[in-house]
């Protein structure tokens, strides 16, 4: 599995090019999923705020927690890793880190959701701003938690990583608290305030 904090800049580098590369086949899947399932039709898929609500809304009856994960009640700290045993690698997307936002809560199901989702939100951010474009994510910083990571830099507040802006609108989705697509898009693309 990825452990991006231990990963040197070629790492990073190969690791995003690798991440790119199956951008343009997950998308496909996700528009051929909705497109399947009624949600949308093709021509409503166009990276635009109203197709993100369309894959948001597609997606969240299909968000799930991992078997025997239980959420721990409102503003208590939840569990430290994985609770039992965790598919094999190559049965969960690439960027999969356990530490990462305790994905490991969320199913493997989930977490392909999650993949095709954030590729949306971020190719929309890309569309929407000029010159936003992915990058490795990259900081002296101390305690910036994208280094390594796949990121898309050019936005008007920061950088963002979109598996995180997803893994963490599911978590409030799946906790019955509102979260939007279209809002993450709106506050980073900088047509609307935080």
């Amino acid at each position: 599995m990825v452990t991006f904090v231990e990963m040197s800049a070629a790492e990073a580098k190969a690791f995003l090019e690798q991440f790119l590369t199956h951008g343009p086949e997950r998308l496909d899947a996700l528009r051929r999923r909705l497109v399947a399932d009624g949600a949308a039709r093709e021509d409503e898929l166009d990276l635009g705020a109203a197709s993100l609500e369309r894959v948001w809304d597609w997606a969240v009856p299909r968000l799930s927690w991992r078997a025997g994960y239980e959420p721990p009640p409102l503003g208590m700290p939840g569990p430290r890793g994985p609770a039992g045993e965790l598919e094999p690698a190559d049965e969960l997307p690439e960027w999969f880190d356990a530490r990462y936002h305790d994905a490991w809560r969320f199913s493997a199901e989930t977490l392909w959701v999650v993949d095709g989702v954030a590729r949306y939100l971020a190719e929309s951010l890309v569309a929407a701003v000029p010159g936003a474009r992915w990058v490795v994510g990259r900081s002296r910083s101390k305690g910036y938690v994208y280094q390594n990571h796949p990121v898309v830099t050019g936005l008007p507040l920061d950088d963002v990583e979109p598996v995180a802006l997803v893994l963490v609108a599911a978590g409030k989705a799946l906790d019955g608290r509102p979260s939007s697509l279209r809002d993450l898009l709106e506050v980073h693309a900088g047509t609307r305030r935080p």
